[in-house]
């Protein structure tokens, strides 16, 4: 974005006109109207190369429209008729200067007698103006990156939430497949003992119709012996005499014969009162799943001392419980150091625990300036073990768009990995 020689209006960069038609605000912090937006995206898909400094910007779903507006642009193009702001103390005299103590802009009266020893500048001077352009639209990008690590911390966070769901979901299918085990071989377990139930019966019958034809022969013979004698009455004394010897005999015979009923076992089943396992499907156990986590740490340069001395940023970082701390080191040789620790204060029931990580100091002006550096399968002990990173020199950090308008510099600790976390008991402070 640039500003025309007429009334210092903003103008797009790419037509060289004034904003009268949406000006629109790109991830990297560079603003262009909208026709010039619609032009660099015609023949893309996805991403395009922002028009100023070529960092790749993704395309939002419904096209250029839907990049957000830059409402600070929209306002100063109607602000050039705008009248002088009134001195607060003095109704009748104009603003001449601004009071940077105060944040507040007042008449040459009010400055010398009451802000006299104040930083002032000149609200009329194009120098003022372009400083504090500078520095708005430097703050804009430093919101915009901090959207931009919250809004990849939410997706790494949804991310995990799937690969847990997907991890429940695999756990269920495994316990449901070993019950179905156990339930197919209950059924054949089942099926077998019906099965042999039934030899058992069909045996015994065999056993018992083979008996039964047997009497069934002896009752006919019997039978049929005494049809073939006639009755008592009708017989002389002689015959009934000549008879009796055989009936004798078979009568004998009849009595040395064996009857009996078989005597046959049968398969009963005997029911227990069934108890199941819950063993034989195995156990829940709880298993840690570790989500990556990422922090911002701020530092302010002018803290930053030389000579080995570690400054520590009051924030600290808690992922995966475990809080971690970051801090920053300037050597002899000007040299920026970027350390994480795990402070025994802090973590006290931790032996070490083993991660990959990353380490960045970003760049507000350009994300392709961010310096990153990257460690893998690092084990950190408690207190006893830093991570050390040297990623900047002094004076690159002072300069090429490191430090935000208040003299700030921001480090981002991406935890990408934790492969194990090992506990203890408690060391005493």
């Amino acid at each position: 974005m640039a500003t025309s020689s007429v009334g210092n209006l903003p103008e797009c960069s790419v037509c060289c006109e004034s904003f009268e038609i949406a000006p629109k605000f790109l991830p990297c912090g560079h603003t262009f109207c909208l026709p010039c937006i619609k032009r660099c995206i015609a023949d893309k898909r996805e991403t395009f190369p922002c028009p100023f400094c070529r960092s790749n910007v993704k395309i939002p779903e419904g096209g250029a429209k839907n990049f957000p507006d830059n409402y600070i642009v929209q306002t100063s193009k109607h602000t050039t008729k705008t009248p002088q702001p009134k001195c607060p103390n003095h109704s009748q005299k104009e603003v001449d200067l601004y009071c940077s103590n105060c944040n507040v802009g007042l008449c040459l009266k009010c400055i010398f007698i009451q802000h006299k020893d104040h930083e002032t500048l000149d609200i009329e001077s194009d120098d003022t103006r372009n400083k504090a352009i500078e520095k708005l639209q430097r703050s804009q990008r430093t919101i915009q990156n901090r959207i931009k690590h919250l809004v990849k911390t939410r997706s790494t966070l949804l991310e995990s939430l799937e690969q847990l769901e997907s991890l429940c979901e695999e756990s269920c299918v495994k316990v449901t497949e070993k019950t179905e085990q156990i339930v197919s071989n209950l059924r054949r377990s089942c099926e077998q003992i019906i099965t042999d139930i039934g030899k058992n019966l069909e045996e015994n019958r065999s056993k018992v119709e083979d008996r039964e034809k047997k009497l069934t022969r002896e009752i006919t013979l019997l039978e049929r012996e005494m049809e073939s004698n006639i009755s008592p009455s009708t017989k002389t004394t002689l015959n009934i005499l000549q008879t009796l010897p055989r009936l004798i005999k078979i009568e004998k015979q009849s009595e040395s014969r064996k009857c009996y009923n078989l005597c046959v076992q049968y398969s009963q089943w005997v029911g227990k009162e069934f108890s199941f396992d819950i063993d034989q499907l195995g156990s829940v156990i709880s298993k840690p799943f570790y989500i990556p986590g990422s922090y911002q740490f701020i530092f302010n340069v002018s803290d930053i001392g030389k000579g080995g001395t570690i400054y520590y940023s009051k924030n600290k970082f808690r992922c995966n419980n475990l809080v971690w701390s970051c801090g920053v080191d300037r050597d002899s040789d000007d040299g920026i150091y970027i350390g994480v620790q795990l402070l025994s204060t802090d973590n006290p029931k931790l032996n070490y625990c083993i991660i990959d990580y990353q380490v960045s100091i970003l760049n507000i002006d350009d994300d392709s300036k961010t310096i990153t550096r990257t460690d893998s399968g690092w084990r950190f002990y408690r207190e006893r073990y830093w991570g050390w990173i040297y990623p900047i020199a002094w004076s690159d950090l002072n300069s090429n768009g490191y430090l935000n308008s208040n003299g700030q510099f921001v480090v981002q600790c991406n935890i990408t990995q934790i492969i194990e976390i090992s506990w203890g008991a408690a060391v005493a402070q």
